[in-house]
């Protein structure tokens, strides 16, 4: 799609609130699922996710603006990045696996995040980024993604058939409605429409699903959440999970993610330099991952999830034809002020678990097929195939492994060892780049020749 430089650069006061407003739209239908899903799985009341919900909204407006005005400076959502809010999600059930108390594990994730955040600066002050983006070649980000996926699925499966904390109970034919209408609604727009009504997929089937789960009578009391909230308007809390404790392997597994995560901000960064038709520049690359560092310390801070810029605020770009960041800096602060607002994360923290399931279900399916897509990246030769191989199986097998194996070696390992994704990965790094490296391709283009 062709952008008019010059409707962005002298837009009327009417069309800059409209954009904004259309901004506002996107960055809920984006930011608002999350907390609700990861909440639950994290051990939360409905209360603590709408204040969860609150601090989303606050902590992805001044991000994206943060980046908008110093960082990439483009219109891109800085939002709670899948790859984040699945490990929480993965290491919440790991957790509870192991007998540690889900409050310990939220501490622990705050630690992580700023450990996280500051190697993200440093990557950025230092102009690192580039020799450790080669670690994560193909092979090494397709296991990854793959044993993520894989790793959640039964989450996934059991947070949307059976009832939440009764593991022998029977599968709910009511809330499998739900989210069949919930997930098949978002595939159907997405897969089959254009546009602006395909942006908003995920909007549309949690709306749908979420009218749904009322008509079987099994949504959470609307009112009765919002009433509870209290105050009109309410200061977000510092540390609300409680102050940060080091565990190795959670920090470990969130050093791990946050680098993942720079596969995803160099894309969107560069997908926007094309529609933008401007020429890649490290600058621009540098700063953006210093931001995203800061994104997640001041992540650990608002108890929230860790950021990236999000590389669907590209085809939203294209669809509305707007790359002014003015209209996108208004909708961020329309967001925070929302943030503040506690009626708005208690609406949100009532959504049925099944919706919130449901689109998850969309998330993580993409990912696996992300991951897969990845690994056939470069080709598969035997070399490759047997390191792939080798690796989600063995990260799979300890995903199922119970947690009385690990009984013997201290917590710290045990939480390290057990963890299915850091295994794979770390098996996938080992071979690939230490003792099965490939040949270099200058040698091989030689041995050809000759």
């Amino acid at each position: 799609m062709s952008i008019n430089k010059d409707v962005n650069n002298n837009l009327s006061n009417a069309s800059t609130i409209l954009y904004s407003l259309q901004h506002l739209i996107f960055m809920v239908a984006n930011s608002a699922v999350v907390p609700v899903v990861v909440g639950i799985s994290l051990g939360l009341t409905t209360q603590e996710i709408a204040t969860f919900t609150q601090r989303t909204f606050i902590f992805v407006g001044l991000a994206s603006v943060l980046q908008a005005v110093w960082g990439h400076r483009y219109p891109i959502v800085e939002g709670p990045a899948g790859i984040w809010y699945s490990t929480f999600i993965v290491l919440a059930g790991m957790a509870v696996q192991a007998g540690k108390p889900l409050s310990q594990l939220r501490t622990d994730l705050e630690m992580g995040l700023i450990i996280s955040g500051i190697i993200l600066v440093l990557l950025g002050v230092f102009k690192l980024m580039p020799y450790i983006r080669k670690l994560f070649n193909p092979v090494v980000n397709g296991v990854f993604l793959i044993i993520m996926s894989l790793q959640f699925s039964t989450t996934i499966v059991k947070g949307m058939l059976i009832q939440a904390g009764t593991p022998n109970s029977a599968i709910e034919v009511d809330k499998l409605v739900v989210f069949i209408v919930s997930y098949g609604v978002t595939m159907v727009l997405s897969l089959k429409m254009k546009g602006f009504i395909k942006s908003v997929a995920i909007l549309c089937g949690t709306a749908l699903g979420w009218l749904f789960a009322l008509i079987y009578g099994i949504a959470p009391n609307i009112n009765g959440a919002t009433m509870a909230s209290g105050s009109l308007i309410k200061l977000p809390q510092v540390f609300a999970w409680g102050t940060p404790t080091f565990d190795f392997g959670v920090t470990l597994t969130c050093v791990i993610t946050g680098i993942m995560v720079l596969s995803n901000l160099v894309a969107s960064v560069v997908g926007m330099d094309e529609l933008n038709k401007q020429e890649p520049s490290p600058k621009r690359y540098n700063r953006t991952v210093i931001v995203t560092g800061f994104g997640d310390i001041f992540a650990a801070f608002a108890s929230a999830i860790g950021s990236v810029p999000y590389a669907s605020s590209i085809g939203f770009a294209a669809i509305t034809g707007v790359l002014s960041v003015k209209p996108f800096v208004i909708g961020s602060a329309l967001l925070i002020i929302l943030g503040f607002i506690p009626a708005v994360g208690s609406f949100f923290a009532s959504m049925p678990i099944m919706v919130g399931y449901s689109v998850l279900f969309s998330v993580f399916a993409v990912i696996l097929g992300v991951g897969i897509k990845e690994c056939f990246r470069d080709g598969l030769d035997t070399r490759q195939m047997l390191i792939i191989g080798v690796s989600i199986m063995c990260g799979n097998a300890v995903i199922y492994l119970p947690p009385h194996v690990f009984t013997k070696i201290s917590p710290s390992s045990a939480y390290l060892f057990g963890n299915g994704m850091i295994v794979a990965v770390g098996l996938a790094i080992l071979f690939e780049h230490v003792l099965f490296r490939a040949p270099k391709k200058a040698a091989v283009t030689a041995n050809v020749k000759q």
